[in-house]
């Protein structure tokens, strides 16, 4: 059994890469973000992975943890002349997003991504 119960599923569309979690009412704690940010700086590493796309619309509840991995890698992408988008925010994380102002910081992006 995984460690948590969700997948990252990426497609290419265009010049960009579309992450998704696959999975139901995914919860971001402690080690599910520590996971993430670890599969998704591993995925940045690589030259043709510099634009990304995350779509969150599974993600229910989300740690301050996982805040720090999107921060993160915000800034890993900046740094080499990338770019995150953060996409489809279900309720509950758009209500963190905004209470932390996060807008200001992250390209925060309505809706889901085409992965035809």
């Amino acid at each position: 059994m995984p460690p948590h119960p969700w997948r990252l599923r990426t497609q290419a569309v265009g010049p960009v890469t579309v992450v998704r979690l696959t999975g139901s009412r995914i919860i971001l704690d402690e080690e599910g973000a520590v996971s993430l940010r670890d599969s998704l700086f591993r995925l940045a590493g690589e030259p043709s992975q510099r634009l990304l796309a995350l779509d969150l619309g599974n993600v229910h509840y989300l740690t301050s943890t996982a805040v720090e991995a999107l921060l993160g890698l915000h800034t890993k992408l900046k740094g080499i002349g990338g770019h995150l988008s953060v996409c489809n925010l279900t309720p509950p994380v758009a209500e963190v997003f905004a209470v932390l102002r996060m807008g200001s910081v992250l390209d925060i992006r309505p809706g889901t991504p085409d992965l035809a």
